[in-house]
This record gives C-alpha cells, structure tokens and sequence, in this order.
C-alpha cells in the first residue's frame, strides 16, 4: 500500500523491508521525500512506501534496492 508523501510525519523512522534503518524523514515536498542518513538526505518517490506505523515508515525495499529507487531532489517552488 502506497502512502501519500505529504502524509509521512517529518522525524518518523524510516526501514527497509528486511529491517534497515535508513534515517528519519526530513522533507516532504509533493510526492517525494528526504531521508536523513547522518551524512547526507536521500530523496524518494511515495511509490516505496509501505506501511507507516507508530512512527515508523517501511519502506517496500530491501537495502540492496536503496541506490537504484532513489531520485533526484524534486524542484522546490518558492
């Protein structure tokens, strides 16, 4: 089940679907969003998303998936 972007609560953990702990959501911006990791911000497409529950996001990736699913910065409007 995919879950809109703009719904995932900004600091809610993020995993992999085989347990990983990617970081916490940073931004949302649209459809997309960032994933602190500690040393930089990964950004995604809500289309992995999995399951959100108290507070946690799983994402329906496995870790060796991570790099190839995710995407550019989306172009932020001011």
């Amino acid at each position: 089940m995919t879950i809109d972007a703009e719904d995932l609560p900004k600091g809610c953990f993020v995993f992999t679907a085989d347990g990983d702990e990617l970081g916490q959501v940073q931004e949302v911006h649209g459809e997309y969003f960032s994933v602190g990791t500690g040393e930089s911000d990964t950004w995604f497409h809500q289309d992995v998303t999995g399951e959100l529950n108290a507070g946690r996001l799983v994402l329906n990736l496995e870790t060796n998936e991570i790099d190839a699913s995710s995407v550019m910065p989306p172009p932020l409007h001011h």
